[in-house]
């Protein structure tokens, strides 16, 4: 015992953080380093308790979770700040206004000081939006498609006054009749519905009473002119959406089909004819394409291939035992002949 506490105080001290870093690591197991370096294993775990407490505060945050990170001064506008931030940012009820304020800084706050606060924080924003010139001026080099130039709608003298733009016009090869009548052939509720809006704005309705007709807003009164003028009627339509494109291109089509066709090597793949989730496991391999076995069997149908099922069969069945239960039926013409046979004569 004396032996091994000596051998281990004139261990080296690079020799104990070897000793420490493979055990951490696990390359030998304690029994065999204490025997190699001639100490006990209490030893050697004493050494991997001090290497694994280093790291851990190599690792730990220098800073203690109780350190005063920076001291803040409170004050009376800044607490009326952070009960118009909570309101306005947060969406925090006057209730809530008050908790916070009470739990976190321990100010008795009432619901009447937030109501003061925040009426008073409104009264200096309106006095700053009146300060402010909050007019519209279109530029001139902007026009608006079959509306006059954005000059001639702002006054002359007054380049700040606010100007509306025209609203975009409807094509000139069509009208109302035409529209009501091809809303009484489309077999399409929607589309009708959409002809019957634009069909009011020929016949000089507003924009806002034909958006009350379709049961829609300006915007969407707007896009179906946008798309009425550039499709005519057809581009009333509801279109059926792209969906998520294919994740197979025409290179691994080719591919599967290549593979198909020259079939497996049982020696090698260990199939006698490919299977769906064969031919995804190849794709996966070859071209790194995952691919479910639903969306592949879809391609193969759409390249004209079919899945070949084979007839299901018992795994103890007996060769020819579907024979022996086989009842062979006469013929229909027999059994009347021999019914006819057995009618006496006369």
């Amino acid at each position: 015992m004396d032996r091994g506490v000596g051998a281990a105080a004139r261990l080296p001290e690079s020799d104990r953080k070897d000793l420490a870093i493979q055990v951490l690591a696990q390359s030998a197991t304690v029994s065999d380093l204490a025997a190699r370096h001639g100490v006990s294993r209490k030893f050697v775990y004493q050494q991997t308790h001090k290497a694994v407490a280093a790291l851990d505060d190599a690792f730990l945050s220098a800073t203690p979770d109780n350190e005063v990170l920076f001291d803040l001064a409170v004050t009376q506008a800044w607490l009326h700040q952070v009960i118009v931030g909570l309101t306005l940012i947060c969406h925090s009820s006057y209730r809530g206004v008050v908790e916070f304020v009470r739990d976190l800084l321990g100010l008795p706050v009432s619901v009447g000081t937030v109501h003061q606060v925040l009426q008073s924080a409104t009264r200096q924003a309106g006095v700053i939006n009146q300060e402010q010139d909050l007019s519209y001026q279109i530029p001139e080099s902007i026009t608006y498609e079959g509306s006059q130039t954005a000059t001639d709608l702002v006054e002359r003298g007054e380049p700040r006054r606010f100007a509306v733009p025209v609203p975009l016009l409807l094509r000139a090869d069509f009208d109302a009749s035409q529209l009501r009548a091809a809303a009484r052939r489309t077999k399409d509720g929607p589309q009708a519905r959409r002809l019957l809006a634009l069909a009011a704005i020929y016949d000089g309705v507003s924009r806002t009473e034909a958006a009350t007709i379709g049961g829609v807003t300006l915007q969407i009164v707007r896009d179906w002119v946008v798309k009425f003028n550039a499709h005519g009627p057809e581009g009333l339509l509801d279109r059926k959406a792209p969906g998520q494109p294919s994740r197979l291109t025409d290179a691994h089509r080719a591919a599967v089909a290549a593979m198909i066709e020259s079939g497996p090597t049982p020696a090698i793949h260990g199939v006698v004819r490919w299977r769906l989730i064969d031919l995804c496991q190849r794709l996966f391999e070859d071209y790194g394409v995952t691919v479910a076995k639903q969306t592949l069997s879809r391609e193969l149908r759409a390249m004209n291939y079919r899945k070949l099922s084979a007839r299901p069969r018992h795994h103890a069945q007996a060769e020819g035992a579907t024979n022996l239960v086989k009842t062979a039926s006469q013929p229909v013409w027999t059994r009347s002949r021999a019914r006819k046979a057995l009618i006496p004569l006369g």
